[in-house]
């Protein structure tokens, strides 16, 4: 969901650049629906609707869907939408997959015994990074780090965003994209743009959309690991019980107690991840007390806290 809605706003403001450098073309006017009528299945996050006016006066729809991995099925759902969107619209009609990671088998046909599908597939990997840095097209510059040599190419990437005339609230949005785009290729890379900018980016859009993403990841990965440890106890004392009301007593209490382990060791993890990205070095020691909180209601506390927070000391009374 987090690159979508960042694909999202980088479409929004750049979509004269990517119809500019995709399509090889110039328009007259391009214009962004915000989705297909009523009537028309919904579209996903990562899919969007483009009326393109020629300079001729002529006008065509582009669809433009974003994917992070390659799957056949999304295709599939690709034909959906244009079918649908050249009956509605009445116009040429034109479907455009970009794809994020690297995947051999991804192909622009669609082909089947009943059906023939082609469409622009865009192998972000394969794109040159260096000629977007020299285009100075600026919304293109979060998709750097996917393309061919992009990990090279980041740090240069940053420094002529961060250097650049840009308004400070345009800049820290692209900046803090640019490093999540980059989490595709490392996290760490990821971290460190956040920990070198953060003067900057710590109030972008883009920020707190990742802050809240990595919240979520890390409450959802302990909650699924209490789930399996609760149902591994829950089974475990159900077999020695050998009775049928054992074994459903000892699977939701290991269920309960499992939920309640994993759902404090995810707020954890997301308070660490949250503290190193916000203040960087300066967490490592108050980091290394809130390993040691045993109580969920101090961790939520602190939760709350650290979202207003601008500096440790808020943080740090709590903790005494």
């Amino acid at each position: 969901m987090m690159y979508d809605i960042i694909s999202k706003y980088l479409i929004e403001r750049g979509k004269e650049a990517i119809y500019r450098r995709f399509y090889k073309k110039k328009a007259f006017m391009l214009e962004m629906y915000l989705g297909l009528p009523q009537e028309l299945p919904n579209m996903k996050r990562g899919d969007f609707l483009v009326e393109v006016t020629n300079r001729d006066g002529s006008k065509e729809v582009h669809i433009w869907e974003f994917k992070t991995h390659w799957k056949k099925n999304d295709v599939l759902n690709l034909l959906a939408y244009t079918i649908r969107a050249m009956q509605y619209y009445k116009l040429p009609v034109k479907p455009f997959l970009f794809l994020f990671l690297e995947k051999p088998a991804a192909t622009d046909v669609y082909e089947d015994e009943n059906i023939t599908f082609r469409y622009e597939l865009i192998k972000m990997w394969e794109q040159d990074g260096m000629e977007i840095i020299n285009s100075e097209d600026y919304y293109l510059y979060p998709f750097i780090p996917l393309m061919k040599n992009g990990e090279g190419l980041l740090f240069e990437t940053e420094e002529k965003l961060y250097n650049s005339e840009l308004d400070k609230d345009v800049k820290a949005d692209l900046l803090a994209s640019l490093a999540i785009f980059s989490g595709l290729i490392s996290e760490d890379l990821c971290t460190m743009l956040f920990k070198r900018r953060r003067d900057l980016v710590i109030e972008s859009f883009a920020y707190k959309l990742f802050e809240e993403d990595a919240r979520r990841v890390a409450l959802e990965d302990g909650l699924i690991k209490g789930r399996q440890e609760g149902l591994e106890i829950g089974l475990k004392e159900g077999r020695q019980k050998g009775r049928q009301e054992g074994r459903q007593e000892g699977r939701q209490e290991g269920r309960q107690e499992g939920r309640q382990d994993g759902l404090q060791e995810g707020l954890q993890r997301g308070i660490l991840l949250a503290l190193r990205i916000k203040f960087g070095d300066e967490a490592n020691t108050i980091a290394k007390e809130i390993e040691k909180i045993q109580s969920f209601e101090k961790l939520i506390e602190i939760e709350s806290t650290l979202e207003q927070a601008n500096d440790l000391n808020k943080i740090v009374q709590l903790l005494s």
